[in-house]
C-alpha cells in the first residue's frame, strides 16, 4: 500500500514503505519516494504509523547522511561526485565486475534497458534524461561516465576487453552514452566466461 503526497492538487510522488540505511549503518523503516531515477540535496521520508492516504509528519535527511535505500525492489546508494561536492542518490542498475547506478534529473523519458545476467533488479525500462549521469563501480571506487569525451574515456575504461573497448573507441551504432546499460551487461558477461 503507498501513501501519495500531492502539491497544488497533484500528485507530487507516491511513498511505499522501505528501508533507509544512514552514514552510520543504522536502517530505519520509513515510507519512501519512489518516482524518480535517484535524488539529490535530501530525501523526505515519512515514519510509521500512517493513516491510509495520509502523510502529514515530514522527515527529511540530507545526502551526506545516508548511505541507501531501498524500496519497492529498487536500490538507491548515495554517490560523492567529486568535482562538484555534490552527494545523489542513485539507481543501482546493474550488479557484477562493474556495476551502474543511474542519476537522471527529472526531465525524463523512458527507454528499454535489456535483462539477462548482472541485472540488478527486474527493469523493463528506466527513464533517462538529457541530463542523466552514470556511475560505475569497481573496487569500491564509484566512476562518473559523462556524454563528453565517453568514447575515450568508457574504451579506456573497459580496456581490458580490447574488442568491446575499440567497438566503443570507433563509436559504433549502439556503443553510445545511451547505451552504457547495455556495453557494461556485455563486458559483465563476458568477464563472467573468463574473457
Amino acid at each position: 500500500m503507498g501513501h501519495d503526497r500531492y502539491s497544488y492538487g497533484r500528485r507530487m510522488d507516491r511513498f511505499y514503505l522501505g528501508t533507509l540505511t544512514k552514514a552510520d549503518g543504522t536502517e530505519l523503516k520509513a515510507f519512501l519516494p519512489t518516482k524518480y531515477m535517484g535524488y539529490e540535496r535530501d530525501i523526505e521520508f515519512f515514519l510509521p504509523p500512517l493513516a491510509f492516504g495520509e502523510l502529514r509528519h515530514r522527515n527529511t535527511l540530507k545526502m551526506k547522511e545516508l548511505k541507501a535505500m531501498s524500496v519497492r525492489g529498487k536500490r538507491y546508494e548515495t554517490v560523492q561526485q567529486a568535482d562538484t561536492k555534490v552527494t545523489v542518490m542513485a539507481l543501482k542498475v546493474l550488479e557484477g565486475p562493474v556495476a551502474l547506478s543511474v542519476y537522471a534529473e527529472p526531465r525524463a523519458i523512458p527507454i528499454p534497458i535489456p535483462l539477462g545476467v548482472g541485472v540488478a533488479m527486474p527493469i523493463l525500462g528506466i527513464n533517462i534524461a538529457d541530463k542523466n549521469h552514470w556511475y560505475l563501480l569497481r573496487n569500491g571506487i564509484y566512476t562518473e561516465m559523462p556524454k563528453a569525451h565517453f568514447a575515450e574515456n568508457m574504451s579506456a575504461y573497459l580496456g581490458d576487453n580490447q574488442e568491446l573497448a575499440g567497438k566503443i573507441a570507433r563509436q559504433e551504432a549502439h556503443y553510445l552514452h545511451a547505451d552504457t546499460p547495455a556495453i557494461l551487461l556485455e563486458y559483465n558477461r563476458a568477464k563472467a566466461a573468463g574473457q
